[in-house]
């Protein structure tokens, strides 16, 4: 069996790793820059210090990276990228160790060394992954499970290590705990795989254990209908040595993403919506402060002007604030270029009845409270330009679901608040549909299609989308 001991192999292939790290490095050197290796002008004791360094750093590098954990069922395409994710650190740090020590390289010679380190790495790897995948696929180096749970979980379990023959795992049984009719087995039994058997009880699977070869327990239970039976299978297979495994979206919702978080040193299982790459988030917020600080100091002059207008239009101050909700909840002080006469909040009972949206938000296309500076700013929607201060301290973003007033904000229905798992923005899908008259169920959906299908590129988009919108002049 190949893999007997996965962390101890796991620990072998980061030594071995690293030292072929360090022997491609050296070799790459040599290549593009022979000099630097030259023993005339270094002595061999900088060299294999050099050398022993790049190794040690190599393995220091992929165990905080957690790059040797076992990777028999994870997708080649994610390890690779790991593998080349500490190669490209372990370089770097072993070419400012170079440099302290002396040694003399082009910039030539450190593009290459990088990309020729990086390149031998994955493809040493990858040669070895086809090889050890295409010995599995012919019954080597089997891993023996044993699930417990016939249900749907089970049968996409199942379907998956089918369709994956290089995983290299034996199914030697399933079986199925009394239900009750509930969740009936849906495993379907073939060449390979065994029927679903029933069990009386837990003990059962001891029994199983005790007779015959099982690596690991996989379950596939309903936790919530069988909690104090999991527990007793973990028990087993504490008591046995035998690894245990169980989904961690136990409790999981459809399109209900999981991850594993940790609160200090206690591990918890994190299920949530919405956006996870958190480097794309920061891009997002990157772009949010550079956007915001460029439009505010491009903008100055124009906004100069907007309050001149304001003040000799009509009485009143030139901002209007206003609390809305944003983010999970949180209130904040939206600022806006005033376009309605100053008293227009209390005025807004006596013309409820000409709201033209469907009652939750609040819209008048021709509301008697413009005044007509305001109908040309609102027009464009320069009102709105101020906001880029809310984007700038973090209230907002440029592209997000529209901050609403407290009282609208909830919505009408318990599933409208999922729109608020966002910070709002200054445009978003419902700026550039041009209908003002949608009804608030399709601009909360229309909001949820931008968080289920966020990114930094969908931002741009929008962005631009909205330069054009407003250059058609459709706002009110």
């Amino acid at each position: 069996m190949l893999y007997h001991n996965v962390r101890l192999v796991g620990t072998h292939l980061l030594v071995i790793d690293a030292l072929a790290f360090a022997s491609f490095g050296a070799l790459s050197l040599w290549v593009a820059d022979s000099d630097a290796l030259t023993l005339a002008s270094h002595g061999s004791e900088v060299l294999v210090g050099l050398y022993t360094a790049a190794i040690a750093i190599f393995i220091i590098i992929g165990s905080r990276l957690g790059a040797y954990h076992a990777r028999r069922t994870e997708r080649l395409s994610r390890e690779l990228v790991c593998l080349a994710e500490v190669t490209l650190y372990a370089t770097a740090f072993s070419i400012l160790i170079a440099i302290v020590l002396g040694l003399s390289i082009t910039t030539k010679a450190l593009l290459f060394l990088m990309l020729a380190c990086t390149g031998s790495m994955t493809a040493l790897r990858l040669t070895m992954r086809l090889l050890v995948r295409q010995w599995r696929r012919k019954g080597k180096d089997d891993q023996i499970w044993l699930i417990v749970g016939g249900g749907q979980r089970a049968a996409t379990l199942v379907r998956l290590i089918r369709e994956n023959r290089h995983f290299g795992i034996r199914i030697h049984e399933i079986v199925d705990l009394p239900r009750s009719g509930i969740e009936p087995s849906t495993v379907v039994a073939s060449e390979d795989t065994p029927p679903v058997r029933i069990i009386a009880n837990v003990e059962d699977v001891r029994e199983i254990v005790k007779s015959n070869v099982i690596d690991e327990i996989v379950i596939t239970l309903p936790l919530r209908s069988f909690y104090d039976e999991t527990q007793k299978i973990i028990s087993i297979g504490r008591e046995t040595g035998i690894t245990v495994m169980l989904q961690p979206d136990a409790f999981g919702q459809p399109d209900h993403k999981s991850e594993l978080t940790m609160a200090g040193t206690i591990p918890m299982v994190t299920h949530f919506t919405g956006p996870s790459n958190y480097v794309q988030l920061g891009i997002k917020r990157l772009i949010d402060i550079l956007g915001a600080l460029v439009g505010l100091i491009v903008l100055s002059p124009l906004f100069a002007v907007i309050a001149i207008a304001i003040k000799l239009d009509s009485p009143g101050s030139v901002l209007f604030l206003s609390e809305r909700t944003g983010l999970h909840g949180r209130k904040f002080r939206m600022i806006k270029f005033r376009s309605m006469v100053s008293n227009a909040p209390a005025l807004r009972e006596d013309y409820s009845g000409l709201n033209e949206t469907d009652g939750v938000a609040f819209k008048i296309k021709n509301d008697p409270r413009i005044t007509r500076v305001g109908s040309v700013l609102r027009s464009y929607h320069l009102d709105e330009l101020t906001q880029l201060w809310n984007v700038l301290i973090g209230d907002m973003s440029l592209v997000g679901p529209r901050p609403l007033p407290n009282d609208e904000a909830a919505g009408r229905d318990w599933w409208h608040l999922r729109r608020l798992s966002m910070p709002p923005g200054l445009t978003c899908f419902w700026q550039i549909s041009g209908d003002h008259k949608m009804p608030f169920k399709d601009w909360v959906n229309l909001d949820l299609k931008y968080i289920d299908t966020w990114s930094v590129w969908l931002d741009l988009k929008l962005i631009f989308l909205t330069v054009l919108v407003i250059f058609r002049k459709p706002g009110w």
